[in-house]
């Protein structure tokens, strides 16, 4: 009995002494830990200033999400703390350098969240200078932390579909924005896979704070080799990879250049905390956590979707084979079926479904309450609420032959804009009411190279390409958005003849 009272004594202390440890261990990394998750800063660029032996700058580092970069202002520590960190693995991800000067070594609007034992002789300007807006800085004041967190300017826009939102009018209203003087970051690939099939990248959107787009991550040696499709999320100011998910099969990597198919960018959208698409082309659409990439909903019924359009407390969608395989054997006309669905955005739930033409074309367009497409023939607009028909008119486009490959990306295009539908195709652009189908003016229009027509609406003038004596698409001319008469002229030869010379 003594020797099984003395065992388990022995097991107890042990046990204790475990706990003890543990508890220490939690004290020592906690400081750092509890700073990550009261910031609310998800992923990104972590900057500590400090000193030690590297703990606190390694305990900064969450998880994958984040890069940690320290910036110490002896350089006897610096050693030390590198040592600290190799030997958890952590090297590249977490980094050090010896810094003592009074501003920061980073661009405008780089750093997430900054953590600062002392700030030295750097004043908060720079500190701020250095945030990207919604980053925070934790800087220590006697035995407490002073948090201070950047704003989000309301001049900077987001970019959430492909044509920058649900009216396809890609025109950013940012304020910022301008000729670029820098290079703000640089990320992998650093090459695509081929200049004569697909294109690496074949969506991009960006929101939060944050890009998204799909990307061919396969071998750069060999364009023959498997595709490896990914949709990687990136924070959109510094570059750092915050997650990546498996896009199986989405699209075929050997297509000919700049030959379609039109959908691959109208199928990634970003909104708030969340990004919608179809990871594989026969998938239904998923929503996934903006931050995580974790799954959070599947929209019902939504395979072979082509375009994703998210307007209000609801989602588009246009279901159905791709133009460019029915163009490429017409005979799948008499099986294919289209279908127009709307579906609750935190659901995913079918709240309507409307069977529409073969022929409907993308892209869909939103305008207020009202949903527009186009089919060879027709100009067809539907109640946004309900699916139901408000009107439709014979309105055919014109396009290059679909019975050629190369014109596998064939489609007109749609804008809207303070109730004002445009139709543009390789001939001419039709300016529409979105209220009735009323049809206010036409004017000539020109498709780019290889790709659809572009129509932009700027402060009531609306540009399109057309084609001027030189015989080339060009952007010189706006017309009043309401009547289609020549407001005002650029005379481009000169404007890229400045643009060449700065450059």
């Amino acid at each position: 009995m003594q020797k099984a009272s003395r065992l388990l004594s022995a097991v107890a202390l042990l046990a204790l002494a475990a706990q003890s440890w543990a508890q220490n261990l939690d004290r020592q990394t906690l400081p750092a830990q509890e700073i990550v998750k009261a910031s609310g800063i998800k992923g990104g660029l972590v900057v500590h200033m400090g000193s030690g032996d590297g703990t606190i700058t390694a305990d900064l580092f969450a998880n994958d999400r984040y890069v940690v970069h320290g910036l110490y202002g002896t350089r006897h520590n610096v050693g030390g703390a590198r040592e600290h960190i190799r030997q958890r693995n952590l090297y590249g991800k977490v980094s050090v350098q010896q810094w003592a000067h009074n501003y920061l070594p980073y661009a405008d609007n780089t750093v997430n969240l900054l953590v600062a034992e002392n700030l030295a002789d750097v004043p908060i300007e720079e500190v701020m200078r250095v945030l990207v807006p919604r980053g925070v800085a934790y800087i220590k004041s006697g035995e407490g932390w002073d948090k201070t967190s950047k704003p989000w300017p309301k001049e900077i826009d987001e970019w959430t579909h492909f044509l920058h939102g649900p009216d396809n009018n890609a025109v950013a209203q940012d304020n910022i924005v301008g000729v670029p003087r820098h290079v703000q970051w640089i990320g992998q690939p650093k090459f695509a896979r081929s200049h004569e099939q697909l294109a690496s990248v074949s969506a991009m959107v960006s929101a939060g704070g944050r890009i998204f787009y799909v990307v061919d991550e396969g071998l750069t040696a060999d364009i023959r080799m498997p595709a490896r499709w990914h949709l990687v999320a990136r924070d959109a100011f510094n570059g750092v990879v915050l997650w990546k998910r498996t896009a199986d099969e989405w699209s075929d990597h050997m297509h000919g250049f700049r030959s379609g198919p039109p959908d691959l960018p109208f199928r990634l959208v970003a909104v708030a905390d969340r990004v919608y698409l179809p990871l594989g082309p026969d998938k239904k659409v998923t929503a996934l956590d903006a931050v995580t990439g974790e799954l959070v909903m599947t929209c019902k019924e939504s395979e072979h979707t082509r375009q994703i359009i998210h307007t209000g407390d609801r989602l588009i969608m246009l279901t159905g084979n791709s133009q460019a395989t029915i163009h490429m054997d017409p005979r799948q006309k008499k099986s294919t079926r289209r279908s127009i669905i709307a579906a609750n955005t935190e659901t995913g739930d079918v709240l309507w479904r409307k069977e529409v033409s073969t022929e409907t074309r993308l892209p869909l367009v939103a305008s207020g309450d009202a949903l527009l497409y186009q089919t060879d023939e027709h100009l067809v607009c539907l109640k946004l609420a309900s699916g139901d028909e408000d009107w439709r008119i014979a309105h055919p486009v014109r396009l290059a032959n679909p019975g050629n490959r190369i014109w596998q990306w064939a489609s007109p295009t749609l804008t809207a804009q303070d109730g004002i539908v445009y139709v543009a195709d390789f001939r001419s652009l039709s300016a529409i009411l979105a209220e009735d189908g009323t049809i206010l003016w036409r004017s000539s229009s020109r498709q780019g190279f290889c790709s659809p027509p572009d129509v932009f609406v700027i402060d009531g003038l609306l540009w399109r390409g057309y084609t001027p004596q030189r015989g080339s698409a060009d952007f010189g001319e706006g017309l009043d958005a309401r009547t289609g008469e020549l407001v005002k002229t650029i005379e481009t030869d000169k404007a890229w003849s400045y643009a060449t010379l700065a450059h």
